[in-house]
Order: C-alpha cells, then structure tokens, then sequence
C-alpha cells in the first residue's frame, strides 16, 4: 500500500525525495564552478554588493541636486506690492465736558465723640451697684451706677444745721441786744440831765455860800459819772454792727460748709451724665472708694467721629483755589468764636465692612487735625457722625463703633466745564487721540486726580476721541483702527441725598467762649 513502510526496505517516496535533493545540489555547484571559471565583464559588477548601492545612491544624488540648482537660477522673479499697514486696534470714547463734584477716598478710624469716665468725688463704701453697670451694656442719661454709704454725710449735714442755726440765734441775740443799749442810753441820758441841773443849782448856791464845796464836788462827780456811763452805751452801740456783720459771716460759712455737705451727700450717688455705653468698669459693691477713684468709663451713643487721614497732596481737591466766599483767612485777626469748617460745609460718606455688607453713615467736617501724622505725614480730618446707633439691624447693619477701620469718601468742590476721563488714559500728562485714523499725543491740565479717574480741564474739547489703551510703543502719528465705546467712567454731578441733606442743613452758632 502506499505510504507503508516495509521495515528494512525505504519507501519510494522517501527515495524519490533523496534523488532530487541530490541532483540539485549537483547542478548548483557545477554552475558555480563555471561561472568562477569565466572571466567577468562589467567592473561594478566585480565590485561587492553593498559599495555598488551606494555609488549608485550618490550619482542620483548629484543630479538632483543639479537640476535643484539650475530652477533655482533660472525662475522668473515676480514683481509684488507692499501691503499697506492697517494700525493697531484700540478702544476709544467720544469726550464730553460737563460738571464734576470731586471726591476723595481715604481711610480712617472710628471712636466716641464723647468719652465720660466715673470717678468717686466722696470717699465711703459702696452699697449698691446697678446690675446692668457691665462693658458693652447700653445705659439710659441719668441711670444710677454706684450709691455709696451717706451715713457719715447725712451725719455732717446735721451737725452743720444746727451750727447755722445757733448762728442765726447770735444774729437775734445782737438784735436784742441793741434795743437793750437803746433803752439803757435813754435812762442814762435821763440821769445826765437830771445830774446837770443839782450841778448847776449847787454852783448858784455854792456862789451864794449856801452849800460847801463837797457837795459841789460831789455834785460835780455824779455828773461826770452820768456822761461816762452814757458814753459807755453810745461806745457799745458802736460796736454792735461789726459783731453783727462778723456773726452774719459766721452764719456765711455755716451755710457754705452745709452746702457742701449737702453736695457731698449727693456725690454719694453716681449717675450716668448721658446715654452712653459701659467700656469698662473698675469696682464691685462693698469696696471701700476714695476720692478721685476711677469707677468705670463710658461712650457717648449720640455722636461718633472718624478720623481720616488724609495724604497732603489730595487736600487741594477739597479746596480747589480756595474757597471763594471766604476769600484769604487772617486766622489770628478773624472772630475764632464762630467755626471756619461750619462754613465750608464739606459732607462724607463713611462705610464700615461687615463680611458681604458695608452699612453707610453720613457726616461733616468738624475739624482738621492741628498737625501731620509724624509716621505717615498724613493730615488728620475729623468727621462728626451723628446717631451711629441708629437704624442698628443684629447681623445686617451694625453700629459705627469705636475702633472700626472704615472707608471714606469726602465730597469736595464742584469744577465746571471739564472732561473725565478714566485716569488709566492719562499718561504722563497727556492723553492719546485719534483723528483720521493717525494718533496724536496731547499734553493736559489735570485739575483732580480720583482713585478710577481723572479730571481734565484744559487739553481736551467736546468730540474729541480719546483712546483708553495704553500703546507700547506709541508715536506721534502712528495709524490706528478705532473701536468706539462708551465712557468708562462718568461725572458725578450729584451726590447722596443724605449727604446732599446734611451740607444743606444750617450750622448752629457756636457759643461764645470765656
């Protein structure tokens, strides 16, 4: 059967495949010994085959890239015009004059107006205390804080009552007494007359020698002692105004010394001079106070004030050229009774930050601080806020406390007919304008300068298109496309109305100094 194998004996398969094998190596090698026999003809061919590639590689090479050079020399050039240079893209805005308020953003602290600090005027130990007297505890005017002891006062009250009394008995007794030196001076004057007339009938009859001369003499002496005795009475007369005038004077001081005493006795009770509030409070009851002891300190809730400082060179925004209406000040010459910042009026507008809030209070003016801050060279400005606890909503709008660090704008004085503009377009004293398509760099007058703006007022006319970039580099001339917008920032020809309502309310006259 095919594909069997009789074992000792190989299969035709197997023998066929041998025989072919066998030939066919016979027939390479005989090919390969002819061939090494013949000699060659082509010398590349006698070269190894890897020296041949390459060669060939490096001669297509080398005419490409002559054909290369040879385009490259030989194209015809194009004739091309320059593109003409369309400008930078820039936004501007169409300038406007109108009137403007200047205001002037500052920093400043807040604290009491009115700060009262209770003080013992008596010594003696405390009996009561109000319970309320604790810091940060609101108090009505006219609360009672401390009551000292007044046992011993109402003592000396007393005693000095009828001190005063007995005074007004010596006055008495000096009245009466001065009716008795009347009565007596009558019967002494009664006697004189009736011992000068036996005088003077003895001394006829003593010429007569009818009486001896001892009872002249005796005579004589009786009358003598009558003058005397009526003297004695007028002298006694004479003094009875004085020592009424001493014991009214005495009654004088009886009356000053219960006076005070009665004050004393009074000053027993500390009371709350005003609506304020507890800041600290330095006794407890039956503490024993002496006199000029402090007890506590209090704020006053009517009135608050802030104190701004203020950097030198945003001053004249609050007095440009100065004030008009008052013309050159002669400070030591001019009546100091009355109040120069009454006069100027100048409203603020405080804000205090509370988280995502900013409640807003309203002021004045009152004063400027008598000299700069030594640390940062700023001018104190001080703003009277009037009812800080008013309107007061728990977690939405707080009181103006003291120590609150708060944002104010003062609102200065109106200039008319100027341009605003936003103070990132000022660039050194001028501005970028574009006309036709070229930018031109004007120089300006700056009148005020804000914190987002710039006041201009000369430079600038109504029309004129100003451009808010500021270009690097820039040149006189250079072209610009030009996208128009609206003024990033307007003028502020009204203010609040509450600030308006306050520099419209009349100053009361400040009273006469001593």
């Amino acid at each position: 059967m095919p594909g069997k194998r009789t074992p000792g004996r190989p299969s035709a398969t197997y023998n066929s495949e041998a025989v072919f094998y066998s030939s066919n190596t016979t027939t390479q090698r005989g090919a390969n010994r002819v061939a090494e026999s013949k000699p060659s003809q082509n010398p590349i061919r006698r070269l190894p085959g890897k020296l041949a590639y390459l060669l060939t590689v490096l001669i297509l090479v080398g005419v490409g890239v002559a054909v290369c050079v040879y385009l490259i020399k030989t194209k015809p050039t194009a004739e091309g015009k320059p593109k003409p240079d369309p400008g930078r893209l820039v936004r501007a805005f169409r300038a406007e004059k109108a009137s403007h308020r200047v205001a002037i953003n500052v920093y400043g602290t807040a604290r009491a107006s009115q700060q009262w600090t209770a003080i013992a005027e008596v010594a003696g130990q405390t009996v009561e205390i109000d319970p309320r007297f604790e810091p940060g505890e609101l108090l009505p005017a006219g609360r009672l804080l401390i009551q000292i002891d007044p046992i011993d006062y109402d003592l000396a009250i007393k005693r000095l009552e009828v001190e005063a009394a007995a005074r007004d008995i010596e006055l008495d007794e000096l009245e009466q007494e001065k009716a008795n030196f009347e009565e007596i001076l009558k019967l002494h004057r009664r006697r004189l007359e009736l011992a000068e007339a036996e005088r003077d009938r003895l001394l006829e009859a003593f010429a007569q020698q009818a009486v001896s001369r001892s009872a002249l003499e005796l005579a004589e002496g009786a009358y003598e002692a009558r003058r005397t005795a009526v003297q004695e009475t007028l002298n006694g007369l004479k003094l009875l105004p004085m020592k009424r005038e001493l014991a009214e004077k005495r009654k004088a001081v009886a009356s000053v010394r219960l006076q005070e005493a009665r004050r004393s006795r009074e000053k027993c009770a500390i009371r709350l001079p005003f609506a304020a509030r507890c800041v600290s409070k330095a006794i407890e009851v039956n503490q024993f106070v002496t006199a000029g002891q402090e007890l506590g300190v209090f704020l006053a809730l009517d009135s608050a004030e802030v104190v701004a400082m203020v950097e030198t060179h945003k001053m004249p925004m609050m007095f440009p050229e100065g004030i008009k209406a008052l013309g050159v000040l002669d400070l030591p010459q001019m009546d100091l009774n009355e109040s120069l910042m009454g006069k100027l009026r100048i409203p603020a507008k405080v804000s205090w930050g509370v988280g995502d809030r900013e409640p807003v209070w309203y002021g004045m003016v009152s004063r400027i601080g008598s000299s700069l801050d030594p640390g940062t060279r700023t001018v104190p400005v001080v703003i009277e806020v009037l009812d800080p606890y008013k309107n007061v909503q728990p977690g939405v709008r707080p009181p103006l406390i003291p120590g609150a660090f708060c944002d104010v704008t003062f609102y200065g004085a109106t200039f008319d007919d100027v341009v605003v503009i936003p103070r990132d377009s000022l660039h050194d004293g001028a501005v970028y304008l574009s006309r036709e398509g070229k930018l031109h760099i004007r120089p300006v007058t700056v009148a005020a300068l804000e914190e987002q703006l710039a006041v201009i007022s000369e430079g600038i006319e109504s029309g004129d298109v100003v451009i808010t970039a500021d270009l690097f580099p820039v040149n006189e001339g250079m072209p610009v496309r030009v996208e128009m917008i609206e003024n990033p920032v307007q003028p502020r020809v009204q203010i609040d109305a509450a600030a308006r309502e306050l520099e419209a309310t009349e100053q009361p006259d400040a009273e006469a100094g001593p």
